[in-house]
């Protein structure tokens, strides 16, 4: 028998763990119907799909919320980027191995990072040009010490605006990235399934074939 490698709540994984291992922690609760499994085989599915392993119905029961209270759902999305580096990926001219969710995450990381480290840059920048006018304006004459005031003034509140507006904007990037995550996992899954049409279309009709003769 396989040995089996299961996925906590907290998305952490657990293992290795053998059969019996497997049926007590079922029954206990610990793993349920939709627990992520993963054999030492490298074969993936969900604990529901195993045959003859029965669930602790009463540990996975959710508690019916109060009248008047709204119970959200977080949707946890599980991303194998931690352990597939994206430089073997690049490297494979024979695309012997298919990740595009991996590399569609790459690049999300990355988006978001050269986005964070280009408002880091600006804010440094206006909060420097700042400074520099301040201290310019030290150096100056009451004239001009005074315009010199004024531009340095307004360096930073410019500064202080752009924090703010790049605060809003990062938020809104960080979830414009978690939702293309979301909708490429599930076009990828409806591309693929669309995919095996024609395949499964030659099939009933073959068997349609064998049946009419």
């Amino acid at each position: 028998m396989p040995n089996y490698f299961f996925t906590d709540s907290n998305g952490t994984k657990q293992g290795p763990i053998n059969d019996q291992q497997l049926h007590a922690l079922a029954a206990n609760g610990t793993i349920t119907p939709n627990t992520p499994l993963e054999t030492d085989n490298g074969h993936k599915g969900i604990a529901g799909q195993i045959p003859g392993l029965k669930f602790n119905n009463a540990a996975s029961v959710v508690p019916t919320p109060n009248k008047g209270v709204t119970r959200v759902t977080q949707f946890k999305f599980k991303s194998d980027t931690e352990d597939t580096p994206i430089l073997p990926l690049l490297r494979d001219f024979s695309f012997r191995e298919l990740r595009p969710e991996t590399l569609f995450l790459w690049m999300v990381k990355i988006i978001y990072g050269i986005a964070i480290f280009a408002a880091i840059v600006a804010i440094i920048i206006m909060l420097v040009a700042a400074i520099g006018m301040l201290l310019y304006s030290l150096t100056q004459t009451d004239r001009n010490r005074t315009m010199a005031l004024e531009m340095a003034g307004s360096a930073l509140f410019a500064c202080l605006s752009s924090c703010v507006i790049f605060s809003v904007l990062i938020v809104l990037l960080r979830f414009c990235c978690e939702w293309s995550i979301i909708t490429f996992h599930y076009s990828i899954h409806w591309l693929i399934g669309l995919s095996k049409l024609p395949h499964a279309l030659c099939t009933y009709l073959e068997e349609k074939a064998k049946q009419g003769k």
